[in-house]
């Protein structure tokens, strides 16, 4: 520490030098040190009196009042900010390093020879308050605060050039003197930086924190005690702010949910759960049990989404898998993110038709009657009917001989539509002695019913909205196989003048037509991110699709049912014509066999309005197209072979799909 007394005086030029040399040693300036700096410079744009000296640097200009020499190189009593002493001339409330109006409140005492007294030609350099005296009004040569209540640095005497280059550095803003220049972050909280580029981020001061072992209930957002899901976080967090989300392998399995009530926020899932140290390869995983992994929703601001997998679950039975759906919304980003969705839900499978129903067997009603000796007729046999209104032929009458015709017709069997061939007759029409009247004394069997229409393809590819994707219709339904007509029924006839004849039996009922098949279901769609009217950035992403969904298999048409047989005849009297039995129900229908359903589409990206921007190396993945359904089977009939009804298409596939 130099005295004053062995002080030499410090000119403008070698002040200069002095100033140079601190620079050349402090070889990076930061602006606060740059503030003190110019101080340096200010007494050069000062005059100096012929008395006063320039105690904040040792420098001044000459005045225009004395000699140029006397007024610059004089001798400095500090190399103080504020408060210095003035040991060789009066107090003058003008000096700019204090005087007696010192910024600190030092009083500016004269010097003595030996070092001592209230001054600071002691050597001590104030920088933020001045030396510190003590009762005696010695000055200890402490450096403290503004406050006087510690200790700031040690001592450090300046009084020529060299000690200028050696002095210690000091805070712009009035902080403690360093021995070099602190490498202090300023922090960058700007929207887009993200904490890899400044660690000073992962802080409490931005943002929440969240790990799979928080709580909702108990945490309250720091590290020490993070939340437990995404969600509490950014509905805890102030707009704009960042949430910080670690994983531990554990995963997410509720959805990110952002819409106007989090909007402008940042979500980070880079981070290690036990040191909380970001990592650019990291990613926490969110992987809901169903739905999309994320769904963002009218944002005016926007959401940045940095180092996540996002993934949707494979979709439920004729669902889709959407892992990203953004609507009407602007400035979403995603960032080192994977987004990828689920193998999209198989169409339903139609349902198979049943067989139709029987004809119900004949019964005692349906026999024809035995003859008997009145002067009287006898009814047929009566008509028995199937559930599907297939009914047999009613027998013909018993009568006397002397009663009209010598044969009594039977009634033919119903429907006469419908069945191949239509409109067939028959009934038992004639007698076996009856010579006059062609035909056969027993009813026939019913005609078959025709099979049902097997169903059609559905046309290909659903729609698209802001919710997500609608299937295409399912494959058409086949149609019912029609009814069978009943059997025909018996010829009634006469018997004597005396005595009523047999009548003819009932016909069997004819075979129900089978139930159709139903079309097979349209499979969903698997796509990895869904943009709707929305501005979305994919940087260094992977969007990946995976398998659409296969068509539901079209269900099998039904058989068609068998017809039961007829009433008996009865037997004459004597030699007498016998009466004729009923026929044989026809056989139903097929039911026809439903179309299969078409496959799903699957699509890495589907937009409506802007395309997704992608940068960095962006990739876009997708799987393949769902296969068509196989159309169902219409069993073989009495009519025709079995068939098989049309196959459902396959599901489109692409990168990319541009909506209108």
């Amino acid at each position: 520490m130099k005295n004053h007394e062995n002080s030499r005086p410090i000119s403008t030029t070698s002040s200069l030098r002095g100033t140079a040399a601190l620079l050349a040693d402090r070889r990076l300036c930061p602006f606060r040190y740059a503030v003190g700096l110019v101080a340096l410079f200010i007494p050069l744009a000062q005059g100096c009196g012929d008395s006063s000296t320039c105690a904040m640097t040792a420098t001044c200009r000459p005045s225009d009042k004395g000699d140029a020499r006397s007024a610059a190189d004089v001798t400095p009593d500090s190399m103080g900010d504020a408060g210095a002493d003035d040991s060789d001339s009066e107090a003058d409330p003008d000096l700019i390093d204090g005087g007696s109006s010192a910024r600190d409140g030092a009083r500016d005492e004269p010097s003595t020879s030996d070092g001592t007294g209230g001054g600071l030609n002691d050597g001590a350099t104030r920088i933020d308050g001045g030396a510190e005296t003590d009762a005696s009004g010695n000055n200890d040569g402490t450096l403290r605060d503004d406050a006087g209540t510690g200790d700031r640095s040690d001592p450090v005497p300046v009084t020529d050039a060299a000690d200028v280059a050696d002095a210690p550095f000091f805070d712009a803003f009035g902080d403690a003197p360093v021995d070099t220049p602190p490498d202090v972050p300023v922090c960058d909280a700007s929207p887009d930086r993200s904490p890899l580029d400044e660690p000073c981020l992962v802080d409490e001061a931005y943002g929440a924190f969240v790990s799979p072992r928080g709580s909702d209930i108990t945490g309250n957002g720091t590290r020490a005690a993070p939340y437990q899901t995404i969600g509490r976080a950014m509905g805890s967090a102030k707009r704009g702010r960042r949430v910080f989300v670690c994983d531990d392998g554990t995963g997410y399995s509720d959805p990110i949910v952002v819409d106007r009530s989090t909007d402008g926020h940042t979500v980070y899932g880079a981070f290690d759960c036990a040191t909380w140290v970001p990592s650019a390869t990291a990613r926490a995983r969110v992987r809901p049990k169903a739905g999309p992994a994320i769904i963002v929703s009218g944002l005016a601001v926007g959401i940045t989404i940095e180092n996540f997998d996002l993934r949707a679950a494979d979709a439920a039975i004729g669902a889709s898998s959407i892992a990203a759906k953004i609507d009407a919304s602007v400035g979403v980003v995603f960032r080192r993110t994977r987004i990828a969705s689920g193998k999209a839900g198989a169409g339903t499978d139609g349902s198979d038709g049943t067989a139709g129903g029987d004809g119900p067997p004949a019964g005692a009603d349906q026999l024809g009657r035995a003859p008997f000796c009145a002067n009287a007729s006898q009814l047929g046999g009566i008509a028995v009917v199937s559930t599907c209104g297939a009914t047999g032929g009613r027998g013909g009458l018993g009568t006397l001989s002397t009663f009209g015709p010598r044969s009594n017709p039977g009634m033919n069997g119903e429907p006469m539509s419908g069945v191949s061939p239509a409109n067939r007759a028959n009934a038992g029409t004639t007698c076996r002695s009856d010579t006059f009247t062609p035909g056969v004394a027993d009813g026939s069997r019913g005609a078959d019913g025709i099979p049902g229409v097997p169903g059609a393809s559905a046309p290909s590819g659903g729609t698209f909205s802001a919710t997500g994707y609608a299937p295409s219709l399912p494959g058409a339904d086949g149609t019912d196989g029609r009814p069978a007509q009943g059997g025909g029924g018996g010829v009634g006839c006469p018997s004597s003048a005396t005595c009523v004849g047999p009548s003819g039996g009932a016909g069997g009922a004819g075979g129900c037509g089978g139930q159709h098949g139903t079309g097979g279901g349209p499979a969903g769609a698997s796509i990895g991110l869904l943009s709707w009217r929305s501005t979305v950035l994919l940087d260094k992403c992977e969007v990946i699709s995976a398998e659409g969904g296969a068509g539901g298999r079209g269900g099998h048409g039904g058989a068609g049912g068998k017809g039961s047989a007829g009433g008996k005849g009865n037997d004459g009297f004597d030699g007498s014509d016998p009466s004729g039995a009923g026929g044989l129900g026809g056989e139903g229908g097929s039911g026809a066999a439903g179309a299969g359903g078409n496959g799903g589409p699957t699509y890495g990206i589907v937009f409506a309005g802007q395309r997704p921007t992608q940068m960095g190396g962006t990739t876009v993945a997708r799987g393949s197209g769902g296969p068509g359904g196989a159309g169902g089977t219409t069993p073989a009939s009495a009519v025709s072979g079995s068939s098989r009804a049309a196959d459902g298409f396959l599901g489109d596939a692409n990168y990319e799909l541009s909506l209108p």
